[in-house]
């Protein structure tokens, strides 16, 4: 049995978290909500604050380049931006945020893995959920069309599917 209570919603987010960091490709992980509330997080903590200015960059992304972004309490340098993708780092670690299918995509690398294959695997991620956003919901409009939360919609939810992994590169 499915209900709209928090412990739905977290479940299905927890999974997303986990496979971006069990992947390999992404030290740590978090699923936000359009408003920059936490849905899920895997080895990092993004506030409160930090979130909601995350998602407030997507939509104003002159911030990004002059004011970093900031996320488990670590201050990163924007390096690009647009309505979909934000990317910063802060000497050989970075992040990868994505906005799509109804949430942000936030995936954190460090020294021992290399940016690209955290980029693809929040981006593979984020195509998924864009793809799949509002599946089985009478397919109205595009991702995101509402603006409620989503723990007060009235429909089932479904647990989430398998992400595919992104290829890893054949590294000698």
């Amino acid at each position: 049995r499915f209900d709209d209570g928090d412990d739905c919603r977290t479940m299905s987010w927890d999974a997303y978290a986990d496979n971006l960091v069990a992947g390999g490709n992404c030290a740590a992980a978090a699923v936000l909500g359009l408003d920059g509330s936490t849905y899920a997080a895997k080895k990092i903590t993004v506030s409160a604050e930090e979130g909601s200015k995350l998602a407030k960059q997507f939509d104003n992304s002159d911030t990004i380049f002059s004011e970093g972004v900031r996320l488990g309490g670590m201050k990163y340098l924007g390096i690009r931006a647009d309505d979909r993708s934000i990317y910063a780092k802060k000497g050989q670690a970075g992040c990868a945020c994505v906005r799509a299918g109804g949430c942000i995509l936030v995936g954190v690398y460090d020294e021992n893995i290399q940016p690209g294959n955290c980029n693809v695997a929040v981006e593979n991620l984020g195509d998924f959920l864009q793809k799949n956003a509002g599946g089985g919901g009478g397919g109205g409009g595009g991702g995101g069309g509402s603006s409620a939360p989503a723990a007060k919609k009235k429909e089932a939810s479904k647990p989430p599917k398998p992400v595919e992994e992104a290829p890893k590169p054949n590294i000698a």
